[in-house]
């Protein structure tokens, strides 16, 4: 995902489980695990696009091929 400039090498420190919160009866809601694909042309709330973990979504979504419909971005994750 992420890459290192050039005579520095990247370490990841740990990995995570990520959430998506969903509205109550949403068809996702069926799903264990989501995948981009899930929310092609979904409405979709990110962060700010300055922010860098957005970024790291971001290019998941760009490699997946997959668009998502933007409708709010947030500065805070706990939003």
């Amino acid at each position: 995902m992420a890459s290192a400039p050039p005579g520095t090498e990247l370490v990841p420190l740990m990995v995570v489980d990520e959430v998506c919160v969903l509205p109550v009866g949403h068809p996702l809601l069926a799903k264990q695990v989501l995948a981009p694909e899930d929310f092609a042309s979904k409405p979709f709330i990110s962060l700010s696009s300055l922010d860098s973990y957005r970024q790291q979504i971001d290019e998941i979504f760009r490699l997946a091929q997959v668009e998502r419909q933007m409708v709010l971005e947030t500065h805070s994750a706990a939003s």
